[in-house]
């Protein structure tokens, strides 16, 4: 079976043709375009519409043709297969890559696992949990290495980071 990652999930029927409301979790913005294919529960599906009301994302999915279809995959993610992800600049990751990673400090302490990734204005920032909580800034300062096969981040923590 291929691999899928979540891009945007379900949150809400929008109307009464079986268009849904979706939280998008994709940075590519051409992936809930018109013609577009996603997976939901593991079956193919092409966006066949897709616009913004009032800030929010309204597509309408092949196969979706009635509110109460629609109300039925409320929360559903909806997927794509890992090998059509775009690739990413050196250095770049996605953030199923980050998070679940284990975080060690330059001079071997481990301070936990990478639990979610807030997006902030200037840069994103890790919320590592061990035996306490860290916040950990996603910059070259500070994050030295990110090894995807050991699933290990390297961190120099900067004065006071981590008190």
């Amino acid at each position: 079976m291929t691999s899928t990652l979540a891009v945007g999930r379900i949150l809400a029927p929008w109307g009464i043709r079986g268009d849904v409301v979706i939280q998008v979790l994709s940075d590519n913005s051409d992936r809930f375009k018109p013609g577009a294919s996603v997976v939901l529960e593991g079956q193919p599906r092409k966006v066949e519409r897709q616009r913004t009301v009032s800030g929010k994302t309204v597509v309408k999915l092949s196969g979706v043709n009635d509110r109460n279809a629609a109300e039925a995959l409320r929360g559903k993610p909806l997927e794509v297969p890992e090998a059509e992800l775009m690739a990413l600049p050196t250095d770049t990751y996605f953030q199923h890559q980050i998070i679940g990673m284990t975080a060690v400090t330059s001079d071997g302490r481990e301070l936990g696992t990478v639990q979610e990734i807030l997006r902030t204005g200037s840069n994103d920032v890790y919320v590592v949990k061990g035996t306490r909580e860290y916040l950990i800034p996603a910059i070259g300062d500070v994050v030295k290495q990110i090894d995807l096969d050991a699933r290990q981040m390297l961190i120099d923590p900067i004065p006071g980071l981590l008190d």
